[in-house]
């Protein structure tokens, strides 16, 4: 999957993941007791309160299958991103799309 992080100051960040990794991210970004509510071993169904850790601070936070997916969803500049925002996203979704070992349409 594809996640693009807007944070409210620093740029974009754009990035492949998996349920599995973005829960361990939320359990090594957050030593609150809301990230001890995500039960260990149990990625799937610990994904919401992942997602809510990882995105309390930021401006936006999108989730998508795939590069295509992220691509239409970006090809028009979204509400409340500003237009550097936006070229920071296509640029790190065209530099996913270029990673050695993906295929490309």
């Amino acid at each position: 999957m594809i996640v693009v992080f807007v944070p409210a100051r620093n740029p974009p960040r754009v990035f492949e993941s998996t349920v599995a990794s973005l829960v361990l991210m939320a359990n090594l970004n957050d030593d609150s007791t809301h990230t001890q509510s995500v039960p260990p071993g149990t990625p799937d169904g610990a994904f919401g309160t992942a997602w809510a850790i990882l995105t309390k601070d930021l401006h936006s936070a999108k989730l998508f299958k795939d590069i295509d997916e992220a691509r239409s969803y970006y090809a028009d500049l979204p509400d409340g991103l500003t237009v550097q925002q936006h070229a920071a996203i296509l640029t790190g979704l065209d530099r996913l799309a270029r990673a050695p070992g993906r295929r490309t349409r």
